[in-house]
């Protein structure tokens, strides 16, 4: 059995609740920032099957008891299969693009009309968002990039009631491989907090201090292949002195067929394993099974079932998924509602 260590550096942590002087929601903003808007376009649910099957409209009813039928959402999408109004009840957003970027979101109720705006720079990156509340700006995100489009710095500024406003800042420097090697914190041009991504060879984190456990977050990857062909995808991440192991099991085909999660290396919090039509999650509450659900899948792929059973392994939640000829959602049936799904076409 061999092992190669494969060293690699990420942006996303958890962090500890013992951070008190970090405004911890704006951090949040910022990372959430870093994270939703890569991709820069808005697809029907998350694939492009509005424009893989024409959609134009997408209607979702629910069905009472009586058998009378309500209509409780409403999509439109353009010839690009992109988004451009989400109707509902109380609620409708429309969205606005110069081609497949998008410019605009504006979210309108009986009571209020967020708008939000995107601009981009000349490669098509977004450079600024702003934020409003019945015309009146009360946020705006600024993004930085380097030669390589690669975020150097993400700047969030909020707008308060007062004239002065807040600024909270994420600053980022990458090592020769284009690989995160340090990240920095600002309050108001203030730094609170900076992280080091490092790893030795035997894939833990560089500690000089205690205090150095609290401050930097890390996370190493290594590989350990069995003479069968089959193998293990390890995952260490050490963030705020705690120790979190991802496993990942695949066959000599590089399927993958179990995943685990450990706390302090040992210490099991939840698996999740792979079968051909089906995938069953256990989460463990002190080392003892707690919940377990199972998704069930046709031969399309598509997700037909849903169950979740209890802490005494009894089933609590059953939901059954039903399609039409073009492979869309059709029909959804739990204990308590029933939904069903309708299409219109270009």
């Amino acid at each position: 059995m061999k092992l190669t260590l494969l060293f690699t550096f990420i942006v996303s942590f958890t962090f500890s609740q013992k951070l008190e002087k970090i405004n911890q929601v704006q951090l949040n903003e910022l990372r959430f920032s870093n994270y939703h808007f890569e991709t820069k376009r808005v697809h029907y649910m998350n694939n492009t099957s509005a424009l893989k099957n024409n959609v134009k409209e997408f209607s979702k009813y629910t069905t009472s008891k009586k058998g009378e039928k309500s209509l409780v959402e409403c999509k439109l999408f353009n010839q690009k299969g992109l988004l451009v109004l989400d109707s509902m009840k109380n609620r409708i957003i429309r969205y606005y693009y110069s081609d497949t970027l998008l410019t605009k979101i504006v979210n309108e109720s009986f009571k209020s009309r967020l708008m939000t705006e995107f601009k981009y720079n000349d490669k098509n990156l977004i450079s600024k968002i702003s934020h409003y509340n019945k015309e009146k700006k009360i946020r705006e995100e600024d993004f930085l990039y380097n030669d390589l489009g690669k975020k150097i710095e993400i700047k969030n500024t909020v707008f308060t009631k007062k004239s002065k406003s807040q600024v909270f800042k994420l600053a980022y420097e990458y090592d020769s491989s284009g690989k995160v090697s340090k990240e920095s914190y600002y309050e108001n041009e203030v730094l609170k907090r900076t992280w080091n991504y490092e790893c030795n060879e035997k894939g833990t984190l560089n500690v000089v201090s205690n205090k150095q456990v609290e401050m930097t977050s890390s996370v190493c990857q290594f590989e350990e292949e069995a003479n069968d062909g089959s193998y293990k995808l390890f995952k260490r991440v050490i963030s705020n002195g705690i120790v979190y192991l991802y496993e990942k099991q695949y066959s000599k085909d590089s399927v993958l067929l179990i995943s685990k999660t450990f706390i302090n290396e040992n210490h099991i919090v939840s698996e999740v394993y792979y079968e051909k039509n089906r995938v069953t999650n256990l989460h463990y509450n002190k080392g003892k099974n707690f919940t377990k659900t199972s998704s069930f899948f046709d031969e399309k792929g598509n997700m037909i079932a849903y169950i979740y059973y209890n802490k005494n392994g009894k089933e609590f939640y059953n939901r059954q998924m039903f399609y039409n000829s073009k492979n869309l959602l059709e029909k959804e049936i739990s204990r308590n509602n029933e939904f069903s799904y309708e299409y219109a076409y270009y």
